[in-house]
């Protein structure tokens, strides 16, 4: 680096838009510079603060918001701050360092984007869970009504009830009845006559035992002829 004759100083400069001028219309940037170290260190932690919480976005809001213009609304101010400051002595340095307070500029979120901008993360997060959040909460936010309720549209669906033994007894005879119409030869009527009288079928068709003896029968009556 080439030598300051004067001396060199940092500098920073913050280029932001004013609400009241994008609400008239008016792209026109506002202008802050410092120097001043803690300045420079406050304003540059809080952007990348910032930048983390919105995915790397400093000026886009990551969600739609008509009211601040589709920008990150911010509030500048300045902040008291405790540091240290070497300690002079006609005009040179002693080696100490003494307590001292400044007024560094901060940059925060406004408060009113913020509650907007967690009941949209809440709104996606019901879209991902498979919930549908009512028209008229989006409707709100999109207003920008910070206290828009959202609840989660829900349908009663009435259970469904397990079909009753007569039923399903009912099922079991006609699943052998419509087997019995297609076996075409005695193998395949004896296999689905054994198949019948297991357990787990046997305890649906026991009280078709004489229909199924003469279905059977008949069945195999017909293949001889």
């Amino acid at each position: 680096m080439g030598q300051c004759p004067n001396g060199c100083q940092k500098q920073g400069e913050l280029l932001f838009y004013l609400k009241e001028v994008l609400d008239a219309d008016m792209m026109v940037p506002a202008r802050l510079t410092t120097h001043s170290y803690e300045d420079l260190t406050y304003v540059t932690s809080k952007l990348e603060e910032i930048s983390n919480l919105t995915g790397g976005k400093l000026t886009s809001s990551p969600f739609p918001c008509y009211q601040y213009h589709h920008h990150i609304p911010m509030i500048l101010t300045r902040t008291e701050v405790k540091t240290k400051r070497p300690q002079l002595e006609n005009g040179m340095r002693t080696g100490k360092k003494a307590d001292h307070k400044v007024w560094a500029l901060s940059l925060d979120f406004d408060p009113n984007w913020v509650a907007l901008y967690r009941q949209w993360q809440m709104l996606q997060e019901m879209t991902l869970r498979g919930l549908k959040p009512p028209q008229s909460a989006i409707a709100g936010l999109l207003r920008g009504e910070v206290g828009t309720i959202i609840d989660v549209e829900s349908n009663t669906v009435e259970p469904l009830s397990l079909p009753s033994s007569e039923d399903k007894s009912e099922q079991v005879w006609k699943s052998f009845l419509d087997a019995l119409s297609r076996c075409d030869t005695k193998d395949k009527i004896h296999q689905l006559h054994s198949w019948a009288q297991k357990p787990k079928q046997w305890q649906y068709l026991k009280h078709h035992e004489e229909e199924i003896k003469t279905c059977i029968e008949s069945a195999i009556a017909e293949l001889e002829f």
